[in-house]
């Protein structure tokens, strides 16, 4: 390449002719054209030039044409007429400067007088040869030699061929293995390690086989490439395997511990978690093992799954601290139940207490039947058995603690909220026992032991000499007392609220949000919630008091009216002197009675007469007797019309005492009504 760069005439030129194949028109040939051109010409600019020429273009000294053909085979026919036309340019011709520009450059001849280096036919094998040596002598080319060429040729063709019996064998698990984690169901495959093995020493095996007789620099390098993709492929399923291995691992290791503490429960025996945990997890460490050695292909690097085994480690240790925190909190669950239960049961006591003071079942069996003061003390009583329950509870709950290989920081954090859900168990059931319905009942019976009961215990029977009054006033104003008593927490010791925040304690420095967010706000503790500790104790409000305050006094009213009226009520006898009053002052209404009753009675006896005789005589008939005793059991005691006036004698059994036979009648002849109930 001889000459200056500013004389285009003198240098010689070669046409660059691009035939672009499978055009299909979606991008402009203009288009192609210039990216052909921009890439050509950098490539120009980053080579060695000789000495002058330094700034000289790729234009100074070729010429380029471009024509594109369409698809072969989905356009075949204007492939095979754009071939048709292409042929035609392939002639001799020459440039016409008058007429660039004006004639169709894709029908311009190819064969320009310019291009022709008028080389002789018998010359041209030298003239190939001399170009030959000196692109294999300039290094700064670097083009490889004909025989690598045909090595790099055959061994890409080799490969190819080779691994489509690999792709046989490891499809098939690619597709099972991408369907599975895209289900999001990773399942182990069997024999996978075996499988890739096999393909991986087929493949490499046939290759050498066919490729190790080329160029043995290029059937390295390609065996190399082939090994390299091949073991990329094989990785992949590798890593799946170990990453569906420690899924499953995973999900057994928390399925088997869950089971077994089932099973624990149900037995009803005091299972220990912590040996379940560390029973699982050998199991799981043997499992994720052998699943990792099962799919180790022989030979490579990637085999080596220490790295997964020790994440796989982690992530089960991870597993089981959530386990185990899991399990605390079950085991809290259950420390809290019984507390609630516990507390159910005394707090109910205490408050029932309230309306027990009578002699009875309710009373104590010593000492005094209405204790004021151990009324007064009924919140220490509650905050002593509250707190003694508590301090049971924690025992328990850090006893069982011990068996689940707890830390001291899971274990704070568990009496931590142990101590919280106690106080809400505790204040739900105040509110509960202070309900107003619950409330008012315990005021009454209060209310009605002292007025309705003696101190001994006896009920009293109202009399009207009784001070119902005096004993009215003292039960009601003593159980109007019990009303701002209970209205708020307070120790009768200190008239303070109970020392609930230090009881309590501050949150632990490992807690962390997760611990807290099913913790209610407690007032006095919790300082954010801007809540007093008050407040907190806080059992009835002003409203609430007042209200219950003016129904008691109701229902107190309603007991002392029917106490009133029971007095009035229980007066049964008459005085004796009330007897000697009606004597003195009724007198004359006694003689008055006395002369008056005869009179009476022959007028009764006159108004008989008169009706009997009035209306239609009846007929005359035989006197009737009464029947004697005799003839009443045994005679009148037949059937009407089966008695015969001779029965009484041939019963050969004749009373004495029976008057019919007397006036030699039959026994009950005539109408039968004279006292005996029977009729004719």
């Amino acid at each position: 390449m001889g000459g200056h760069a500013n004389k285009h005439r003198s240098i010689p030129r070669s046409l660059l002719f691009f035939v672009i194949r499978d055009h299909i028109g979606n991008t402009p040939l203009s288009a192609l054209r210039n990216t052909l051109l921009s890439d050509l010409s950098r490539l120009w600019d980053s080579i060695s030039k000789p000495q002058g020429l330094d700034n000289s273009r790729i234009h100074d000294y070729f010429d380029f044409a471009f024509v594109a053909l369409p698809h072969k085979i989905l356009m075949p026919e204007k492939f095979d007429a754009a071939v048709e036309k292409l042929s035609t340019r392939f002639r001799e011709g020459y440039k016409d400067p008058k007429k660039q520009g004006l004639l169709n450059e894709d029908e311009a001849p190819l064969l320009l007088p310019e291009y022709h280096r008028r080389i002789p036919a018998d010359g041209f094998s030298v003239y190939a040869e001399g170009v030959w040596d000196q692109i294999v002598n300039n290094k700064d080319l670097d083009l490889p030699t004909q025989q690598e060429l045909l090595a790099q040729f055959r061994c890409d063709e080799i490969a190819r061929e080779v691994l489509v019996a690999f792709d046989e064998s490891i499809s098939p698990l690619e597709a099972t293995q991408a369907s599975d984690i895209k289900a999001g169901t990773p399942s182990l495959l069997p024999k996978l390690g075996s499988i890739m093995t096999d393909a991986r020493v087929n493949v490499l095996k046939n290759f050498e086989v066919e490729a190790s007789r080329y160029h043995k620099g290029v059937y390295t390098r390609k065996r190399e490439e082939l090994a390299s993709n091949v073991d990329k492929r094989l990785k992949d399923l590798f890593a799946g395997q170990l990453q569906a291995a420690h899924k499953t691992g995973i999900k057994n290791f928390s399925d088997s511990v869950a089971a077994a503490v089932k099973l624990g429960q149900k037995k009803g025996a005091q299972y220990d978690f912590a040996e379940i945990v560390s029973d699982e997890k050998k199991k799981a460490y043997e499992g994720f093992r052998n699943a990792a050695l099962a799919a180790a292909v022989e030979g490579t690097s990637f085999s080596d799954a220490t790295q997964e085994f020790n994440l796989f480690r982690k992530d089960l240790d991870q597993v089981s601290a959530q386990l185990r925190k899991e399990e605390m909190r079950r085991l809290a669950t259950r420390v809290e139940r019984w507390v609630r239960s516990r507390l159910g049961d005394s707090i109910g006591l205490e408050f029932t207490a309230l309306g027990s003071g009578r002699g009875g079942s309710g009373a104590p069996e010593t000492g005094s039947k209405h204790d004021e003061v151990s009324e007064k003390a009924i919140w220490d009583r509650i905050w002593s058995l509250f707190t003694e329950t508590v301090e049971e509870a924690e025992k328990r709950f850090t006893e069982r603690a011990k068996s689940y290989d707890a830390s001291a920081e899971e274990v704070e954090i568990g009496l931590w909220r142990l101590r919280r859900k106690s106080w809400g168990v505790l204040r739900g059931k105040i509110d509960e026992e202070t309900m107003e319905g619950n409330l008012l009942l315990k005021l009454r019976e209060n209310f009605e032991d002292r007025f309705r009961y003696d101190e001994n215990g006896v009920p009293r029977i109202w009399r009207p000499t009784d001070d119902i009054d005096g004993l009215f006033a003292k039960a009601r104003d003593h159980t109007l007392t019990l009303i701002p008593l209970l209205s708020k927490f307070r120790l009768a010791k200190t008239n303070a609220p109970p020392p609930l925040d230090a009881w309590i304690g501050h949150a632990p420095a490992s807690a962390s949000a997760n611990d807290e967010e099913d913790m209610v706000p407690i007032g006095g503790v919790d300082e954010d919630e801007g809540k007093s500790l008050e407040e907190e104790t806080t059992v009835l409000n002003d409203t609430t008091k007042a209200d219950v305050e003016r129904r008691f006094r109701k229902t107190a009213d309603g007991v002392y009216v029917e106490a009133k009226r029971g007095a009035l009520g229980g007066v049964t006898q008459t005085p004796w002197w009330m007897w000697g009053l009606l004597l003195v002052l009724g007198q004359n209404e006694i003689f008055a009675g006395m002369f008056i009753l005869p009179t009476i009675r022959c007028l009764m006896l006159c108004v008989l007469i008169t009706y009997a005789n009035s209306g239609t005589q009846p007929l005359p008939h035989p006197p009737t007797y009464p029947p004697c005793l005799w003839c009443v059991r045994h005679v009148h005691a037949q059937p009407v019309g089966t008695y015969h006036p001779n029965d009484h004698r041939g019963l050969g059994a004749r009373s004495r005492d029976c008057q019919a036979e007397a006036a030699g009648m039959a026994c009950g002849d005539g109408d039968r009504t004279a006292g005996t109930g029977y009729e004719r």
